[in-house]
């Protein structure tokens, strides 16, 4: 298994009068996604659909580990198809 490369959470959600963004850091530093407002009046996105995104990306760290924990589980409970279908899902978000 390859170690993941993403930021690493805590992720926090952020919400300004010009951007949705998500982040590891109170300050905003190290903004791992944002998105603007003339990004969001140039495409379909709406604003809900950003913060809505925005939350998920924020979640991924912990829905990862809280997968990662739940396939050792399995895994001594041999659980064969949902332990392949996890995998599969987590070497998805490792990018393999």
């Amino acid at each position: 298994m390859t170690e993941p490369k993403w930021t690493p959470g805590p992720l926090k959600v952020f919400k300004t009068p010009w951007a949705i963004g998500v982040t590891p850091h109170n300050d905003h530093s190290d903004t791992a996604i944002t998105y603007h407002k003339r990004e969001l009046y140039a495409s379909d996105v709406s604003l809900d659909e950003c913060l809505a995104n925005a939350q998920l990306y924020a979640a991924a760290p912990d829905l990862y580990a809280a997968l990662k924990e739940t396939l050792e589980i399995a895994a001594r409970n041999e659980s064969g198809d949902y332990i392949e279908r996890a995998n599969a899902a987590m070497r998805k978000a490792r990018g393999e």
